[in-house]
């Protein structure tokens, strides 16, 4: 089957997601043979879109790894709980890994304190059939820290700014019709993109810096490095 792929980068792309596919299933094997599947919730997903690179194919999605696309944000994600979650149910709810925490205390029968400052919401109402949709959020993702690229998610409208770029404005969205973020529509709905942008500043001042890599204090990148002697 792999051989029939001539692209080679696509190719070993394929191998190693059929390898994946091979070994998940040893894993959801030894826990049905272990008796423990009821008490088991397996949650197979990735931190980031496909890298295009490599050999990836992220179509329609427009962007790659790395990026604040959905190409580069959008992941598959499955959960298998038996006799909690209906085989073959379908979430259309947008969620974030961010929800694991909160999802996995409660699965577990723990409780969450209100003191903590969590930024994802329990997902077992959803994942067990009580409700049909979560309420109102607004998604944010960011790239290499202040003054860098932003994106926010509210429903159906993506809003993303490149501030690195000299005199770039937000750009908007409507997921619902295009997918692959190709149109602009911020000119015509500048109400949405002003919410946007205010809940884009607030959640902002909760941040800090990155550690390290791009966007971090000091860092040089190593094209600009000096080569030890």
């Amino acid at each position: 089957m792999l051989a029939g792929i001539e692209n080679q980068k696509r190719r070993k792309y394929a191998g190693l997601m059929k390898a994946l596919d091979d070994n998940v299933g040893k894993i959801l094997k030894t826990i049905d043979d272990a008796g423990i599947s009821d008490k088991t919730l397996v949650i197979f997903t990735n931190d980031n879109g496909g890298q295009t690179k490599t050999g990836a194919n992220n179509f329609p999605l427009r962007g790659a790894k790395g990026s604040l696309w959905e190409g580069g944000v959008r992941v598959p994600m499955a959960m298998r709980w038996p006799g909690k979650i209906k085989t073959g149910s379908v979430i259309n709810s947008p969620v974030i890994s961010l929800d694991f925490v909160p999802t996995l205390i409660k699965a577990a029968g723990g409780k969450i304190s209100k003191d903590w400052k969590l930024d994802g919401v329990d997902l077992n109402p959803l994942l067990t059939g009580k409700v049909d949709q979560l309420g109102d959020r607004i998604l944010f993702w960011r790239r290499q820290g202040p003054g860098k690229m932003i994106s926010a998610r509210s429903g159906d409208w993506k809003l993303t700014h490149d501030r690195s770029q000299p005199n770039s404005k937000p750009q908007l969205f409507n997921l619902a019709k295009d997918v692959g973020e190709k149109n602009d529509v911020a000119a015509d709905n500048q109400q949405q993109v002003k919410q946007l942008m205010t809940a884009v500043k607030q959640w902002e001042t909760g941040l800090q810096r990155p550690k390290w890599g791009p966007g971090s204090e000091g860092y040089t990148p190593a094209k600009k490095r000096k080569k030890k002697k």
